[in-house]
């Protein structure tokens, strides 16, 4: 079983996404809205690699389905394939 260090909830708009991270203890380690494309999620990794002990296989995301908002038309599962996507 995976023990999450972070939790990642983003709120997709057509054009900004909304970004809230929390660890393991539900403190709120940061929070701030990206551009809904390949250079905000650029932009959110640069972030989130400043965090201690941050790492993809460690971390949850959390977003809506909303494929109308979306630039493409995923759900991702894992963070892997959630990242790759803007790659």
């Amino acid at each position: 079983m995976t023990t999450y260090n972070y939790f990642i909830g983003i709120d997709i708009g057509k054009t900004t996404n909304a970004v809230c991270v929390l660890d393991a203890m539900e403190n709120r380690r940061l929070e701030l809205s990206i551009p809904n494309s390949r250079a905000g999620m650029e932009s959110l990794l640069k972030q989130l690699n400043k965090l201690p002990d941050f790492s993809l296989e460690t971390t949850l995301f959390y977003m809506e389905h909303t494929a109308r908002a979306a630039p493409r038309d995923i759900l991702p599962t894992d963070a892997q394939l959630f990242l790759s996507h803007w790659r």
